[in-house]
């Protein structure tokens, strides 16, 4: 290591070339807070020194994640296993299907509709009229690349409706802005995508006046659309829920 670098950034060049030998004997572990370091640069420099030292999988090293028999983890439930998922044929009626099918067809990992395509189509009805929406936990008014355009788009809608926590800029667009809990006030399992274990979350207060958690008011939704939208797809418990059985 070239002897400026401690008048560069104030660390003795032995201690790097300490710090990236050490991964090489499987003992290193990195456990990492939110912060600058989690930037997609910084992430992908660990994950290249882990595997050129061959720690991947390896006690000490970067455990492949797996979880406790028979849990059904968030990602599974919207889509990473194709146990939860719907029929092909719906999944090929996806917006952008045609145009990015490894990010909304039938193979993608995760499948989701790109939100440039979604708006253009609210404008259109192309390839097929999109006339009602419902937003969650999002402010696309903000987030999206093309703000004018969000704010056209969802002024054609018949319907939009958001539920959150405060009026963001989305919100005043909608005709209906239903209240959301927190995460302090609904009781609940919360799981690690990459650690094998499961913790459940206790409320600290009750609901606060007429809000609902989302996944309440997204099981009422379905019930209320009970016959005209396909539900075979889903696990048990959620079945017995909305309809039952």
């Amino acid at each position: 290591m070239a002897p400026q670098v401690f008048d560069t950034v104030g660390v003795y060049s032995f201690l790097v070339d300490e710090t990236l030998l050490a991964p090489i004997d499987g003992t290193v572990m990195d456990a990492e807070p939110f912060g600058s370091q989690r930037l997609g640069t910084n992430q992908q420099s660990i994950i290249i020194l882990i595997a050129i030292t061959g720690n991947i999988d390896k006690k000490g090293g970067n455990i492949i994640p797996s979880h406790l028999s028979g849990y059904v983890s968030d990602p599974e439930l919207v889509g990473a296993t194709s146990k939860w998922r719907p029929s092909e044929k719906i999944e090929r009626e996806r917006i952008g299907y045609e145009k990015y099918p490894l990010a909304s067809g039938p193979d993608s990992p995760l499948p989701f509709v790109n939100s440039n395509l979604a708006l253009r189509t609210m404008i259109s009805g192309e390839p097929y009229p999109l006339k009602a929406v419902y937003c969650v936990g999002g402010n696309p008014v903000v987030n999206c690349q093309n703000t004018e355009l969000a704010v056209e788009a969802f002024k054609e809608l018949d319907l939009f409706v958001v539920a959150d926590l405060f009026m963001t800029p989305t919100a005043v667009q909608a005709d209906y802005v239903l209240p959301a809990t927190t995460w302090l006030e609904r009781e609940g399992c919360c799981d690690i995508s990459y650690s094998n274990m499961i913790a459940a979350r206790r409320k600290a207060l009750e609901q606060q006046y007429e809000s609902w958690p989302d996944m309440k008011i997204a099981i009422e939704l379905v019930k209320k659309f009970h016959g005209q939208i396909e539900v075979s797809y889903l696990g048990t418990v959620l079945r017995s829920l909305i309809i039952g059985e």
